[in-house]
């Protein structure tokens, strides 16, 4: 869901995505990005390297109160002329010991592979454009595309398209091509599972043949094969909890707000909260437990109510 983030030292000490280390993006003649290759960097004392930037913190989704009532429906971006920022564009960098190359241009950009979203802990800090991050905006992380460039998301698990406005580098796990704001990530339904295959599309200003209501959505993605390797996640939403002793303390029909109450109780120190979702997928239960006792149930219920939080029995 929610990636560590990194900073470039050297000439650009700027907020960027960092995950478990990913193979470099490099360009080809037909401007189709592969996801994986390369070799690791040679040492260089003047190019800019990527590094951890309090990794002790996690990132979270944005409190309750502070989520727009309509942001799956926040507008795309626009695309429009405008000039390369001053940072965040070397010819080339380094992050954990493989060098990217960032693209001249966008002409014919597309590419597939894995999108995930940031949150909370980077709002309002630099990206690597050298803009406050804001995570109710319609931007995102790339590894090479120029800064700033446009881009078409389509989410291949379910149709749902966006454009945003690339203005930070990362994400840095093997795979993932795209790390999206939290708008970006509500529009195209990544929020629940925080991650999903995707195909970006590299747009111009100006360009009509580009544009959302002329595109045709590309086709879903091959069925994995056994050889394919998943990726390590754990579903930010069960269709239906373990058996045993639970308690609801709340249920939503938009699971970016069952997410956020989720997120919250996590941060209060609670253990085993999660979102269940309903046959359907109507209805997202925040649930905690499951209680070894009943005495146990009761004792997180009094807790609970003290703080607040309302809660009753269910029991599976």
């Amino acid at each position: 869901m929610m990636r560590a983030r990194a900073a470039l030292s050297g000439c650009l000490a700027l907020a960027l995505s960092a995950c478990a280390v990913g193979p470099p993006i490099q360009s080809t003649p037909t401007r189709t990005v592969p996801v994986d290759g390369g070799t690791p960097a040679p040492r260089s004392g003047t190019r800019p390297r990527v590094t951890i930037t309090q990794p002790d913190i996690s990132d979270s989704a944005p409190d309750r109160g502070d989520i727009p009532a309509d942001v799956a429906n926040t507008p795309d971006a626009v695309p429009r002329v405008e000039p390369r920022s001053a940072s965040g564009n070397p010819e080339e960098y380094e992050a954990f010991g493989t060098i990217y190359h960032v693209l001249d241009d966008t002409a014919g950009f597309k590419e597939r592979g894995r999108a995930s979203w940031y949150g909370k802990k980077f709002q309002g800090r630099k990206t690597a454009s050298g803009e406050p991050y804001d995570m109710f905006a319609m931007t995102a992380a790339h590894k090479t595309l120029p800064i700033p460039s446009y881009v078409r998301v389509t989410n291949l698990e379910n149709g749902k398209t966006a454009v945003v406005r690339i203005n930070d580098r990362g994400p840095f796990h093997s795979g993932r091509i795209i790390d999206l704001s939290y708008a970006a990530a509500a529009r195209l339904g990544v929020i629940a599972n925080g991650h999903a295959e995707v195909e970006i599309v590299a747009l111009q200003p100006n360009d009509d043949s580009q544009s959302l209501a002329s595109a045709t959505p590309p086709s879903p993605p091959p069925a994995p094969t056994a050889s394919d390797v998943p990726l390590p996640s754990t579903p930010a939403v069960v269709p239906t909890p373990t058996p045993g002793r639970w308690l609801q303390v709340a249920a939503y029909t938009d699971p970016i707000n069952a997410l956020a109450m989720r997120d919250e109780l996590l941060h209060r120190g609670l253990a085993g909260v999660i979102v269940s979702e309903s046959p359907g997928g109507q209805l997202h239960r925040v649930m905690v437990g499951p209680f070894g006792s009943d005495k146990d149930a009761q004792d997180m219920r009094q807790r609970l109510h003290d703080a607040g939080y309302p809660a009753f029995w269910v029991k599976n």
